[in-house]
């Protein structure tokens, strides 16, 4: 399919491309949930996923007899699967009806203002992620709590996310190529070479995802699905050039008013939309700065070696699964991890009061637990603390370890290594 060339396009071909166009705003508009990452817009985003929950809870009513209990989101649930199967259905109809009553070639008119709206999404996406990870946000680095895990405590998703937060200098390149492609596809010149390496970037992002079975696959599916539908205009020539070897010019789009006295105002939107985008961004990253440079509980974070513990001012009789052995307090997230003598792990919320020295303790898994810690340090490096755990009386003193990050690489050095 050609920008510049008019084909008498048949009806296959015209119910096909409107098929794909409006699933794809329709996932946008229904599934996404892209207005919640602008705080201010998120007002607008409550009625199409009030209509996804009501749809999904009629799909599983009807077809699955069973209660729909589950919250639907842009992520690998059930829930979502069965939301974008009913979508495609309810696109097939509206378009089955649209193309009966219209077969006139208004469809192109359509389809262009549908790849300009698969841009810009795109590009969005590609900025948000990309500058998120050159700037260190999206992953973070490796914290307390993960450290004192041993290996086979991690599920894939969790030891993903470790080993890619350890590398600053693989996430700003990765963040770097995401960047570059969503800059590309911003201008119409650029927007094929930007959808390459858009699809190389996000089916590496989706091969990891799979390998290590985090829960956005289906969100780097339909990333996948908005570059390949952007770049359906020059498919044949791609294939031309790249596997049959043939020369061949690929297509620029055309722009989407076609009267040059309007030219202003295509500049102007677009520079505004620009920095609307990048002014999110950086907001975003402004308030994610002070969790990673500036955490609240950078005075009691790290990781402690108990020395002595008492549970109901009991000590001897205590069994390994219930003596604790080290307690890391996390410095950016609020969580504490306790390590069991036996090398059990339990992880618990926390909110600090570093003002009276306080520590209160939660549990996702148990809604009845609490749990409060009152903390002193003393000048020989020694931390005790005193309070209840549950209905128990507790008591212990430690150390904090000195921790390294040794996950973390060294850039002012270089390892070399003569021995063969």
């Amino acid at each position: 399919m050609d920008h510049n060339v008019s084909p008498q396009w048949d009806t296959i071909k015209i119910f096909l491309l409107r098929w794909f166009s409006l699933y794809l705003i329709l996932i946008f508009l229904f599934l996404s949930n892209y207005l919640e990452t602008y705080h201010f817009l998120a007002f607008l985003n409550y009625p199409f996923h009030d209509f996804t929950v009501s749809l999904t809870r009629l799909v599983a009513h009807l077809f699955f007899k069973k209660g729909f209990t589950a919250h639907v989101e842009f992520r690998d649930y059930y829930w979502t699967y069965v939301a974008s199967l009913s979508y495609l259905f309810i696109a097939a109809v509206i378009v089955i009806v649209w193309t009966i009553t219209d077969k006139a070639e208004k469809s192109k008119k359509f389809f262009a203002y549908a790849i300009v709206f698969a841009r810009y999404y795109l590009a969005t996406i590609l900025l948000g992620y990309g500058i998120s990870k050159v700037l260190g946000d999206q992953f973070g680095r490796p914290d307390f709590a993960a450290l004192i895990q041993p290996l086979g405590n991690f599920d894939s998703h969790g030891l993903f996310w470790e080993f890619m937060g350890a590398s600053k200098s693989y996430q700003a390149f990765a963040g770097l190529v995401e960047t570059i492609a969503g800059i590309l596809l911003l201008f119409r010149p650029t927007v094929t070479l930007g959808c390459l390496v858009a699809l190389a970037a996000l089916t590496n992002i989706l091969i990891l995802d799979i390998a290590y079975d985090t829960f956005v696959k289906v969100r780097l599916f339909y990333f996948i699905l908005l570059t390949i539908f952007i770049l359906l205009p020059d498919l044949k020539r791609l294939f031309q050039i790249f596997i049959l070897k043939q020369s061949a010019s690929l297509t620029t789009p055309p722009p989407i008013i076609e009267n040059k006295k309007y030219n202003w105002l295509l500049f102007t939107t677009k520079f505004c939309f620009i920095c609307f985008v990048i002014f999110i961004i950086l907001r975003k990253h402004k308030e994610s700065y002070p969790l990673y440079h500036d955490p609240a509980n950078r005075s009691i974070a790290g990781v402690y070696k108990i020395n002595e513990f008492y549970l109901n001012q009991q000590s001897q009789q205590l069994s390994d699964s219930i003596r604790w052995g080290k307690m890391a307090i996390n410095n950016y997230f609020p969580i504490l991890s306790v390590q069991f003598v036996d090398d059990s792990i339990a992880e618990y919320y926390f909110k600090s009061d570093t003002i009276n020295k306080i520590i209160d303790l939660n549990s996702s898994k148990d809604p009845q637990f609490k749990a409060r810690l009152h903390y002193t340090n003393g000048r020989s490096g020694e931390w005790i603390f005193d309070g209840t755990f549950k209905s128990d009386s507790i008591h212990f003193t430690s150390k904090k370890i000195k921790m390294n990050f040794n996950l973390e690489k060294k850039y002012s050095e270089i390892i070399w290594d003569y021995d063969f």
